[in-house]
């Protein structure tokens, strides 16, 4: 069956959502929703608000933080203004930060449950968002290059699969991540499909959520 005729997530007659995606696909987001929060952990606040330079956003691609795509999560306010850009990372550097491990570690939590409460819904789609912006950054995907058809492989854990991506990208090895440069093109191969069914996956959650 084609995972584009199958809902991700179904609403419970209380409000709540059960998680219904297969083992394959719940393994491969808890483990790359695990990875980003532990990098972002890793890093501490301090790297969140950064030490860059007077002159270079702190917050922005240039930060020179330690892992590929972890910038995008960081975007600059004021990128004209170093002044207005500082006094903006020290009011939000840390909150955002924060915000952003502890989306990643409730969406982990959600997916072991197998179940959303219906105030965490925004939560889910918050961190699929982070996990997709630090891939695709990671993978050089932009907006022109998404696919139209965001359907992964039908046998995730096979050959294209996103069963076979965890720990590729999203602050893991390979997808040019702490692991270097992918081997042979399989690792990036098998995060690009990660991308896709991430792509997918927010996509047919949001449309569950505003059913």
């Amino acid at each position: 069956m084609s995972l584009l005729h199958t809902k991700p997530i179904r609403k419970n007659r209380d409000g709540s959502f059960r998680v219904t995606i297969g083992e394959a696909e719940r393994n491969l987001v808890y483990t790359l929703a695990r990875a980003l929060a532990s990098t972002l952990e890793e890093e501490g606040p301090e790297s969140w608000t950064g030490e860059a330079p007077i002159g270079r956003p702190a917050l922005g691609p240039n930060a020179g933080r330690t892992r590929p795509g972890i910038a995008r999560l960081f975007p600059p306010a004021y990128l004209d203004n170093d002044s207005q850009e500082e006094q903006y990372e020290s009011l939000v550097g840390d909150q955002l930060g924060q915000h952003h491990v502890d989306s990643l570690r409730a969406l982990a939590r959600m997916l072991k449950a197998r179940v959303i409460a219906e105030n965490e819904v925004d939560t889910w789609l918050i961190a699929l968002n982070d996990l997709r912006l630090v891939l695709g950054e990671q993978l050089g995907v932009t907006d022109d290059d998404d696919p139209a058809n965001p359907e992964p492989s039908d046998r995730p854990g096979e050959a294209g699969g996103p069963g076979k991506a965890a720990g590729a990208g999203a602050g893991g090895a390979g997808a040019g991540g702490a692991g270097g440069p992918a081997g042979a093109g399989g690792a990036a191969s098998a995060a690009y499909d990660a991308y896709r069914y991430l792509t997918w996956l927010q996509a047919a959650s949001i449309e569950t959520a505003c059913e």
